[in-house]
Order: C-alpha cells, then structure tokens, then sequence
C-alpha cells in the first residue's frame, strides 16, 4: 500500500510540475510578444490540466492581444498596397474570433471595423469586374467575404453587388436555356445545374430521364455461363458483384431498358489433404560439467626476522627471532560448473497438411459494338505440419493449420475481382468519351464532352480545358462544379441584408 501511494504522489507532483513549467513556457513568450506560439503552449497546458486558471486566464489574454497584433499588420500591409494579403490576415481574424467566440475591445473594434470597410471597398470592385461575365465566381467571391460587410453601410453595398450578381446570373441561366437544343444531354445538365444554383427552374428533365435510350445507358447486367465448381450463393454473389460495379459507373441509367450481356466462365478448383505423420521437433537441452580455470590468488608467507629488545629493568639490548608475514600471490586451477548445449529431438504424432485453391476465369461485357474482358483470377496455395502439443519446459508448442475456409476465400476473391469491372468499366468510358483534345468551336458541343468525360472519376481534366472554364466562367472546371454543388446562398443572404 505505501508502495502505491508513493507511485500515485510522484505521477501527481511530474503532472503538475510538467503543467507548471509549460505555462511558465507560455508565459514567457507572451511577454516576448511571440502570442501564436503562447497561444498553443497555453492550450498544451489545459489539455493537461483543463483547471489550470493561471492558464485559462493567460489564453485570453493571449488571444485579446493576437488580434490586436494581427489588425496593426492588417493596416500595415494595406497602407502598403498590398490588399490581398490584407484581406488574408483579416479573414484569420474573422476565423479565429469565431472559433474563440471572441470580439475585439472597443480601440481594437473600432480599428477592425474601419479596416474591415475600406478592404469591403477593394472587394466590391473586384467583384464587380466579375459580376456580367462571371456571375457564379462572383458570387463565390461574395460568399467568402461577408464578414467585411458588417457594418451597416457596407451591408448595404452587399446587398445591391448581390442583387446584381442574382441577376447577372439569372441572365446567363436564359442564354444557357436558349442554347439546349439538339442532342446535348450533359450541356443539358449543366444548364440544370447552372440555373439551379440562383433558383431557377430549367424546366429540362434530369440527366437520367435525358439519356434513357442513349447508347451508353444499362439498367441492369444479363449474364450468361458460369464458373464451374462454385456453389448457388456465390454465383448469385456474382451477378450481384457486377450489379453493383455497373451502378457505381457513368454505364448506369436507372431509367434504361437496355441491358449489358455478360459472358462468365471459368472454374473454382479446391484440394485439401490432411494425413497422419511423426513430426520430430528439436530442441537443446543444457549439460552441466566442470571445468578449471587459471586464477591469481594471494596468500600469507611466514618469514623470519631478527628484532631488537630493550630490557625495561637494565636498558640492556638483545636480538630476538620474530616470525613475520608477507603477501605473495600465486596461480591456482579453480573448479568451475559450465553448461553445454545438446541437442535433442521429440517424436509427436500430428499431420500434414496441404491446401489449394485456384479460381480462374474471366468476364467478358459487350457495350454496345465493344467488348470489355476482366479476368477473374486467384489462388492460394499452402502446405506444413500441424500438432497441437504443448511442452512450454523444453519450448515446443502447437503448431496451427494454416488452411483457409474455402467459401470465405472464394467470396473474398469474387468482391476484389468486382473492384476490377468496375475500374474497368470507368476506363472503357474514358477511352470513348474522353479524346485527347476537345472540339471548343461550339460552346454547346465542347460542355456537353467535357461533362460526359468527367462521368467517370478516372477523367483528367487539363490544363485547356481548365483555361477554357476560366475564360467563360471565371473558375477552373473542378471548382466550378463545387461552387455550384454548393448552391448559392443567394436568398439567404439577401433576407439576412
């Protein structure tokens, strides 16, 4: 018990000096005006200890003090022109005082809200540079910098860049609708989409109901054969397999009628042999003998010496013989107990054992006047002795079996060769619809391909593609199908203002 209570004293006094000295640490570098490294030092001290107040109170102050020293860098770099970095520092700020759930003191408001006003200002005219011919990156534009509009002027002057962005984009909405003509189904979504994100109905139907009869459009997979050797429930558990892969590629239309016919063939071939054998397990054993070893030892060697003695009565001398000793040392051969190791061996009954599994075949899809083949390919092979002795004194234990359960193996197999169909799949769409250089002479046909290609996530889209969403829309292709994922806020925002 006083054992324990020593253990638990001391884990408590490392605690709470390790807490110490890491405020302390936080301390130091307020005061050296370092208040970014302070302030996670003195969050590292309440993960420790979350009762520490000294540093509850320090994180505060701490924090009072960055945003004051972030708003002087603010002034600083937009006094100097450099408004985009301006802008970054004061969104660090807006990001951090919401985190915090913090608002400046009242010097440092009034500095955060006259910055805040004249960086709104630079905004609103890069925004309105966007706004007739980039609706949607304008508004991305808005989106991200609000909290510069808080006050009540500036809220205002969102309110109206908003509203002409709102229509600004409903325009280019009409123009998109007007241009939906002919075959164009994937032009026709992003129309739907475009139109979606400022609220307008398009009044096209969805992708799915568009390319219903399209040539590139399955519902379902029809498959034919079988793999020899398999039972009912994997067979089931492959069409199931394919099933799925079809539903998670550009191939698959809910609405179709078309099926893919599939051609499945091959074999699951299994052995397993197990026989009684001897299996002998060495082992060593530790012999004791004795052997001599040299060593040096000391030892006490008499001698004799003459001494003079005073009688005490007359003061007369004599000589007298005094026998003496001296150290001497000499080598010895000393017994010494060794250990040899033997070797040993131990007869156990068990088995041996050999296991094989091999599944071959493959799947061959035809799409339209194309075919597609995936191979359906795996083995495992294993063989060894097994017992189940256990002698823990001379270090032989059971040895397993390391066969397998051939159903678990099987479906296992079955699900990582549905992976491959449906990268295969993704990859037959790209070869078709994905050209190395997209015709950009019709701004209808050029959206329609790109739109089709990115179907399937194995799609690159480069670097002209990219300029060419930049060009018309002010974003590359990527964040341009983000932002309009995302919706625009748009009616929100105008209610909020």
């Amino acid at each position: 018990m006083k054992n324990c209570r020593f253990a638990f004293v001391m884990t408590l006094c490392l605690l709470l000096s390790a807490c110490a000295s890491t405020t302390d640490l936080a301390n130091e570098l307020y005061e050296a005006g370092d208040y970014d490294s302070a302030i996670r030092m003195y969050n590292k001290a309440l993960k420790q200890d979350p009762e520490n107040n000294e540093a509850k109170i320090g994180l505060f102050k701490t924090r009072k003090r960055w945003i004051n020293a972030q708003l002087i860098n603010v002034r600083k770099a937009r006094l100097s022109q450099n408004f985009e970095s301006a802008i970054t520092l004061m969104q660090g700020i807006f990001t951090n005082q919401s985190q915090w759930d913090m608002s400046p003191d009242a010097a440092a408001f009034s500095t955060q809200r006259q910055e805040a006003e004249i960086l709104s200002e630079y905004i609103s005219r890069k925004i309105k540079q966007k706004i007739n011919a980039h609706p949607i990156a304008a508004n991305r534009m808005i989106k991200q910098h609000q909290r510069f509009y808080e006050s009540p002027g500036r809220s205002l002057d969102l309110k109206k860049i908003s509203q002409a962005t709102y229509d600004s984009g409903v325009a280019q909405c009409k123009k998109l609708k007007d241009s939906a003509q002919g075959n164009f189904p994937f032009f026709t979504m992003f129309t739907n989409q475009y139109c979606n994100y400022w609220g307008v109905t398009s009044g096209h139907r969805d992708i799915a109901a568009l390319t219903a009869n399209a040539a590139f459009a399955f519902s379902s997979v029809s498959i034919k054969g079988n793999i020899d050797g398999i039972d009912s429930r994997s067979q089931a558990l492959i069409s199931s397999n394919v099933q799925k892969a079809l539903e998670a590629s550009p191939w698959f239309n809910p609405q179709s009628n078309r099926k893919i016919v599939a051609q499945l063939s091959g074999r699951f071939d299994q052995r397993h042999e197990r026989r009684p054998t001897v299996i002998h397990e060495d082992y060593t054993v530790d012999i004791p003998y004795t052997a001599y070893e040299s060593r040096e030892e000391s030892y006490q060697e008499p001698y004799n010496s003459l001494e003079t003695v005073v009688d005490p009565k007359t003061g007369e001398t004599s000589q007298k013989n005094v026998t003496r000793y001296r150290t001497q040392y000499r080598t010895v051969q000393a017994p010494v107990t060794k250990y040899r190791q033997e070797g040993r061996t131990q007869t156990i009954s068990g088995h041996h054992y050999e296991q094989s599994l091999l599944l071959s075949g493959g799947l061959k899809l035809r799409l339209g006047r194309r075919q597609i083949s995936v191979p359906i390919n795996n083995q495992y092979n294993v063989s060894g002795l097994t017992h189940t002795a256990r002698m823990p004194a001379i270090g032989i234990y059971p040895r397993p079996d390391k066969s397998v359960d051939p159903l678990p193996w099987l479906q296992s197999s079955l699900e990582s060769n549905s992976t491959k169909l449906q990268t295969a799949l993704n990859k037959e769409w790209v070869n078709r619809y994905c050209p190395n250089s997209f015709d950009n002479s019709s701004m209808v046909s050029f959206i329609n391909s790109v739109y089709k290609c990115n179907a399937s996530p194995l799609a690159k889209i480069d670097e002209e593609i990219n300029n060419w969403f930049r060009n018309r829309h002010g974003l590359n292709f990527a964040t341009l199908l983000d932002e309009v994922e995302k919706g625009s806020d748009f009616s929100k925002r105008i209610a909020s203002h």
